[in-house]
C-alpha cells in the first residue's frame, strides 16, 4: 500500500488535519524539526480480510501502534520513554476476524519518532496473515543471523586481540582491539530493543561509537602499514575525542545533524585512507597495502550504504549493512594474515614439498609398474591353468570317453547317452577355451538339440540372426545363453509335449516358443527351473518374461524395453 491519510499528533488537544500522503512518509521532508507521534489511516475493504485473517506489514522508524475500528490492536513495545527501538524494521500485526466488520474496516496506525531521524511510515503491506508471516519470519532470520553473527566475530577477535595486545605490548594490535570492541555498541543498535535507558542516550553512545571506532581502524590500517607517523596519530586521537565531545554535549535537538558532520567526516577519512593504500600498492605493489585498501573499503560501503539515504532524506529502510563493517574488516585483515603467515610458510617448505612430490610420483610409477607386472603374471597363470584344465580333458575324460565309446555296440541303449556326455564334454571345453566365442557355441549346441527334438518326434525351427548386442561375446555369458536355450527346449519337449519348437535371436532379444500344452504360471512350482531361468537372466543383464497358455508357451529375454508387454503375444 502506498497512499493513505496521515495526521501529526503532537499530544496537545486540537483538531487532527488529515491530509493525503504517499509512501515512503519521511518527517524530515515535511517537518524537519517535529518529534512525537504521526497519525496514518486507511479503510480496508471486506475483500481484503474474506477467509483467513489480514495482517499489517510495515517498516516504522522507531516504534507504532495499530488500532482497528476504535479499537486497539497492539504495539512493537513500549511507546513512551524508553521507548522499544524497532529503529527502521519490520513490525507484523496480526487482524483477527472478531475485530473486523463485514462492510468498511479503518485501521489507524501510530507511528513514534524523533526530529531529523528519518522517522516515519515507510512501508506498508496488507495481506493474508499466513503469508506475510512467513515473510517476516525469513527476513528477521536471515537480519538476526547476520547481525548477532557480526557481533560475534567482533566481540571475539576484540577480546582475543585485547589479551594479544596486553601480552605483547603491542599499539597496533591494541588499536585494532579498541576499534572492535567500540564497533560492537553500535552492532547492539538493532538487537536491544527494550533498553532500560532513554533513546537519547543510547543514540550517543552509538554515534560515539561509529566515530570512534572508525578512528581506531584508520589507526591500525596505517601501523600495519608501517606508517607511524607519529603528528598522524596524534591528529586522529584528537579528531576522535573532539568528535565524541561534541556529540556529548549537543542538545537533543540538534544531535543528529552534529551526528552526521562527525561521521561524514569520519566516512570521509576512511574514503582519504582507501584511496591512500590503493595508490601504495599501485606504486610499489605492497599486497599488503592492497588487503588494508579492501578492509577500509569494506567499512566505508557498509556505512554509506545506510548513510547516505539518511543524508539525502530518502528514509533509512531494511536490510542494513552498517554492522557488517568491522566483521568485513576484521575477516580481509584475517585473511591478510593469513595470507602472509601461508606465504612464508610456503618459502620455508617449497624445497621439501618438491622433493615429496617427485618422491610420490616415483613411488606412484613403481606401483603402477608392480601391478602392471602382477596383473600380467595373473593373466598368465589364468591362461596357463586353462590351459592345463583343458588338455587334461582333452587327453584325460575325453579320450577315455572315445575309448568307451568304440567298444560300445552300436545297438547298445548306453552308446547314445555316452555320445551325449561327450558333446557335453565338448561345449563345457568349448566354454572354457578363450578363444571361442558365442556363435561357436551356439553352433555346437544346435545338432544336440535338433538331435533330441528330432528323437521326439517335433521340429525345431533354429531363426538365429545375431547375438544380442548387450550380451558380452565372450564364453563365460554365452554358456548363460546356452544353458537358457537347453533349459527351455528341454521343458517344451519334457513337460509341454510341444510338436513345434520355434528358436528367434536377433540383437535385441531372444525368443523361445512352443505349441505345447502349457502351464499356469501363477501357480508356483516345486522345480527349480524358472528360478535357474531368472537367475542366468539377471547374469546377462536381460529381462524375461514369460506366456504361457493352451496355445503353447513363449520364453523372451529382451535388453531393451519393448512396447505391448516386452515383445509377447499376448497367450
Amino acid at each position: 500500500m502506498r497512499q493513505l491519510e496521515c495526521a501529526f499528533d503532537s499530544g496537545r488537544k486540537q483538531v487532527r488535519v488529515w491530509h493525503q500522503c504517499r509512501l515512503p512518509h519521511n518527517w524530515d521532508r515535511y517537518k524537519p524539526e517535529y518529534a512525537g507521534d504521526v497519525l496514518y489511516r486507511f479503510r480496508m475493504p471486506r475483500a481484503t480480510h474474506a477467509g483467513a485473517p489480514p495482517a499489517l506489514w510495515m517498516v516504522v522508524s522507531m516504534n507504532a501502534s495499530v488500532a482497528v475500528n476504535g479499537r486497539f490492536l497492539g504495539n512493537g513495545g513500549s511507546m513512551e520513554e524508553p521507548v522499544a527501538r524497532h529503529w527502521n524494521q519490520y513490525l507484523l500485526f496480526t487482524l483477527p476476524n472478531s475485530m473486523l466488520n463485514l462492510d468498511r474496516n479503518e485501521v489507524v496506525i501510530r507511528v513514534h519518532g524523533y526530529a531529523n531521524n528519518s522517522s516515519g511510515l515507510l512501508r506498508l503491506y496488507v495481506g493474508a496473515a499466513s503469508l506475510l508471516k512467513k515473510a517476516h519470519q525469513m527476513l528477521m532470520f536471515r537480519s538476526n543471523l547476520m547481525t548477532y553473527g557480526a557481533l560475534i566475530v567482533t566481540l571475539l577477535i576484540g577480546l582475543l586481540a585485547a589479551v594479544a595486545a596486553l601480552v605483547g605490548r603491542s599499539p597496533t594490535v591494541a588499536y585494532f582491539s579498541l576499534g572492535c570492541l567500540i564497533s560492537t555498541i553500535y552492532l547492539l543498535d538493532t538487537m536491544m530493543v527494550n533498553i532500560p535507558f532513554s533513546r537519547d542516550v543510547w543514540e550517543r553512545c552509538v554515534h560515539i561509537s561509529i566515530v570512534c571506532s572508525e578512528v581506531f581502524f584508520v589507526l591500525f590500517a596505517f601501523r600495519v602499514l608501517d606508517y607511524n607517523n607519529r603528528r598522524l596519530t596524534v591528529g586522529m586521537l584528537v579528531y576522535g575525542v573532539l568528535g565524541t565531545l561534541a556529540i556529548v554535549i549537543t542538545s537533543g535537538a540538534d544531535l543528529l545533524p552534529v551526528a552526521a558532520i562527525w561521521e561524514g567526516l569520519s566516512l570521509i577519512m576512511v574514503a582519504g585512507a582507501t584511496v591512500g593504500c590503493f595508490w601504495l600498492w599501485c606504486g610499489e605493489g605492497t599486497r599488503i597495502a592492497l588487503y588494508v585498501a579492501l578492509a577500509l573499503f569494506a567499512v566505508l560501503a557498509s556505512f554509506a550504504h545506510d548513510w547516505v539515504p539518511w543524508v539525502l532524506g530518502r528514509g533509512v529502510e531494511p536490510p542494513f549493512t552498517f554492522y557488517l563493517g568491522p566483521a568485513g574488516f576484521i575477516v580481509v585483515m584475517a585473511t591478510m594474515l593469513t595470507s602472509k603467515l601461508i606465504a612464508d610458510y610456503h618459502q620455508e617448505v617449497r624445497i621439501s614439498l618438491s622433493l615429496r612430490e617427485q618422491m610420490r610420483a616415483r613411488d606412484l610409477d613403481i606401483q603402477r609398474k608392480e601391478a602392471s607386472i602382477a596383473q600380467l603374471s595373473q593373466e598368465q597363470a589364468v591362461r596357463d591353468e586353462r590351459d592345463r584344465i583343458l588338455r587334461e580333458l582333452h587327453d584325460g575324460v575325453g579320450g577315455m570317453l572315445s575309448s568307451a565309446l568304440t567298444v560300445v555296440e552300436p545297438s547298445s541303449p548306453f552308446r547314445a547317452r555316452l555320445q551325449r556326455i561327450i558333446d557335453e564334454l565338448r561345449l563345457v571345453m568349448g566354454a572354457i577355451d578363450e578363444d571361442a566365442d558365442i556363435a561357436s557355441l551356439l553352433g555346437t549346441l544346435r545338432p544336440r538339440l535338433e538331435a533330441d527334438v528330432a528323437a521326439s518326434g517335433s521340429v525345431l525351427k533354429w531363426e538365429v540372426e545375431d547375438v544380442p548386442a548387450q550380451v558380452p561375446d565372450n564364453t563365460h555369458t554365452g554358456m548363460q545363453l546356452v544353458r537358457i536355450v537347453q533349459e527351455c527346449v528341454h521343458n517344451s519337449l519334457r513337460h509341454g509335449r510341444a510338436r513345434e519348437i520355434v528358436l528367434r535371436m536377433d540383437r535385441e532379444r531372444l525368443v523361445i516358443a512352443d505349441d505345447g500344452t502349457g502351464f499356469d504360471t501363477r501357480r508356483p512350482t516345486s522345480g527349480r527351473g524358472l528360478n535357474n531361468l531368472r537367475w542366468r537372466a539377471e547374469k546377462l543383464g536381460a529381462k524375461i518374461a514369460i506366456s504361457s497358455g493352451a496355445s503353447g508357451t513363449e520364453v523372451c529375454l529382451f535388453w531393451e524395453d519393448m512396447p505391448g508387454g516386452g515383445g509377447l503375444d499376448g497367450r
